[in-house]
């Protein structure tokens, strides 16, 4: 169902459903900015600035400073990352798309 190229992967949603093949290019462009504002917690161990030598103070606060700057860089999805981190799965897959095939995908 799912492939490495936008187009044969939406038609190949289409078969299923043209609405949910619609709102695949956008749900993944908000996956592609929830993976750059959560990617220095995962290039990085958990930042605590209050533990360690000043080096690992350091490395907490760029780390710290490289979340605030995607999180502002992507204010527009923050409530949908919140969502997508603590809600259940169906639910964010249901408000996306219809087609049980996909979502299970």
């Amino acid at each position: 169902l799912l492939g490495s190229d936008m187009e044969m992967t939406c038609a190949s949603i289409a078969q299923f459903s043209q609405k949910d093949a619609e709102a695949y290019p956008a749900y993944e462009e908000l996956l592609g900015k929830v993976r750059d504002v959560l990617r220095p917690l995962l290039d990085a161990p958990p930042p605590d600035p209050f533990q360690g030598h000043f080096h690992e103070r350091k490395q907490a606060f760029q780390t710290i400073a490289q979340l605030t700057s995607g999180a502002l860089r992507h204010r527009d999805i923050l409530a949908q990352l919140y969502e997508l981190l603590t809600a259940p799965a169906s639910q964010v897959l249901d408000k996306w798309f219809e087609s049980e095939m996909l979502k299970t995908t």
